[in-house]
């Protein structure tokens, strides 16, 4: 089964995690209006105000010369507020510790020399465009990419596992709704729209589509499927 998360951005970068960051942290990428976090159990999103983000760049972008741009923060009317919000997705009852398995890596790196303390330093920190989590639950695995400008997540069910023992819980979200068959999750800056799932079933006979929706109770999502699966 696969979801997609509409956010308008284009292919999302997978940054690995040598310490510039949370250790919890696994790969970073950024969105189009904040950032994305894959942690061992779930990703995070943080999200930033869109209007927000714009009147910020007109501010600091309307001119190219240094002084004009401090001359504009000084002003008493070019005080810019960015108001964001962060929400977590954790896979219930996983495994703590899936192998992950980054993929595509690309040829450029990132340097992260943030603040005067060399120790949280770090260099040629490698890039990929596709990141699988295996195991997630018994013959589960998960896997991040992005389809057509949006962000993707696959989940796999291999031979011997249970799509039932999957279930998402949304920490941080302001609702979580289903409408037309997509997942609405609101925020306080934005409403982020997973697609319905789509799922199928492969065979030796070749691909069975599989009847698939969100079950939506609070703040937890589990999938109903219906056939084989």
């Amino acid at each position: 089964m696969s979801s997609k998360f509409i956010y308008a951005q284009s292919y999302l970068q997978f940054i690995e995690n040598k310490g510039q960051w949370d250790e919890k942290i696994k790969f970073k990428s950024d969105i189009s209006s904040g950032s994305f976090a894959l942690y061992p159990t779930g990703y995070r999103v943080m999200m930033s105000n869109t209007d927000d983000l714009r009147k910020a760049g007109e501010l600091i972008h309307g001119d190219s010369h240094e002084k004009d741009i401090t001359a504009r923060f000084k002003q008493k009317d070019s005080n810019v507020t960015i108001r964001s919000h962060a929400y977590e997705v954790k896979f219930l009852n996983s495994n703590p510790n899936p192998v992950i398995i980054p993929e595509k890596i690309i040829s450029t790196y990132n340097n992260y020399f943030i603040g005067n303390d060399a120790n949280k330093w770090a260099s040629n920190c490698k890039i990929y465009t596709a990141v699988t989590y295996k195991n997630v639950y018994p013959n589960i695995d998960v896997r991040y990419y992005t389809d057509n400008n949006n962000l993707k997540y696959d989940i796999i069910v291999n031979p011997g596992g249970d799509a039932a023992k999957i279930i998402l819980y949304f920490d941080g979200v302001d609702d979580l709704k289903t409408k037309d068959g997509n997942l609405i999750i609101k925020t306080s800056v934005d409403d982020v729209r997973e697609l319905a799932p789509y799922t199928y079933q492969l065979s030796k006979t070749g691909k069975k589509d599989v009847p698939c929706s969100y079950d939506v109770r609070g703040n937890i999502v589990r999938f109903k499927t219906e056939g084989i699966l």
